[in-house]
This record gives structure tokens, sequence and C-alpha cells, in this order.
């Protein structure tokens, strides 16, 4: 048996400290040592709580997987280049159109091509447009050929020029700044 406490001196009680300190430290050690030896043998088994990288691996693909099954990527490809077609061909169809009243009207009304003139060139980035050829020549110009004179502005400054009309479409637009032209 131990001595009583009270016959222990200092030196004892030192000794019996450090001791004590060796064995928890012994079998600390030895705790380590098995757990490293575990997760050696088997790592799913050393962090029994904690996922391991084949189980993230998987959740990040089921979640990959869950998220592209809600989306036909294939069907929203084609859907975009139907409307892209579709555009296009409302856009040709409203700048192709026969620009004046056909020979059954009689031409006697050419002012939708002069509509058309200011939409096109409003497409174009100008403004404030205005059609300098008298009403009186659009009856020759409306049945095919002819040339429409217009001033327009464009970031605050005038524009002249001439509007060209090939079988009734707009054709090409000749426009140049006024300051070019005056000097």
């Amino acid at each position: 048996m131990w001595p009583p406490v009270s016959t222990l001196d200092l030196s004892q009680s030192i000794g019996l400290v450090l001791l004590a300190l060796l064995v928890g430290g012994v079998l600390w050690i030895g705790a380590l040592l098995m757990r490293l030896l575990a997760e050696r043998e088997d790592p799913a088994s050393a962090h029994p709580t904690g996922p391991t990288l084949e189980a993230i691996e998987q959740h990040l693909k089921a979640i990959r997987q869950s998220q592209g099954a809600g989306l036909d990527l294939r069907r929203i490809e084609h859907l975009l280049v139907d409307i892209r077609d579709s555009n296009r061909r409302i856009h040709e169809q409203w700048l192709g159109q026969p620009s004046g009243p056909g020979p059954a009207t009689g031409g006697a009304n050419a002012w939708p091509l002069a509509d058309r003139i200011i939409v096109r060139l409003a497409s174009q980035g100008y403004e404030r447009v205005e059609i300098l050829t008298p009403r009186e020549r659009w009856e020759s110009i409306d049945s095919g050929d002819g040339e429409v004179l217009v001033e327009a502005r464009r970031s605050g400054a005038v524009y002249k020029g001439r509007v060209q009309i090939q079988g009734g479409l707009v054709g090409e637009i000749h426009l140049k700044p006024a300051h070019t032209l005056f000097p």
C-alpha cells in the first residue's frame, strides 16, 4: 500500500505526477498509432462521421444530373434558331415590300414609300428625316426607279443626300454631312 499522503515528501509527489503524465502520454500515442493504422487500412472507418471524397464526388454528380434534367438544351437551341429565322423573315418582308401602290391602284398615293425611307434612315441612326423631293415627282418614282432627296440629323450633325429607289424598293442610301458639302 501507498504511504499516507502526509508522509510523502515533495520529491515523491513530483515523481508520481511525472509517472502519471508518462503513462497518459504513452496511452495517447498508442491510440494515435492505432487510429493511423486503421485509417491506412480502411479510410472510411477512420472518419465514420465525415464524408469521404468519393461520397462528395457522387453527391456533386447527382446535383449536376438533377440540374441538367430540367433543361433540354437542344430544344432551347432549336427554339432560338427558329426565333432568329422568323425575325430575319419579318425584317426582310418589312424592308422588301413594294414601296408604293402598284399599277392596280393607279399610283395616286406614294407616301408609304416615304414612310419606308424614314424608317430605314431611323434604323441607321438618323432622326428628324425630311424628304425634299416634291410630291409631284413621287408618281414617277413610285413606278420603279428613281432618287429621293432627303435631309436628316445624326448625332446633332445635318446630313443631306439621296435615297435610291430600285423597282419600288428602298435601295442604296447616300448621305453626307452638310459641313463637308458646304466649305
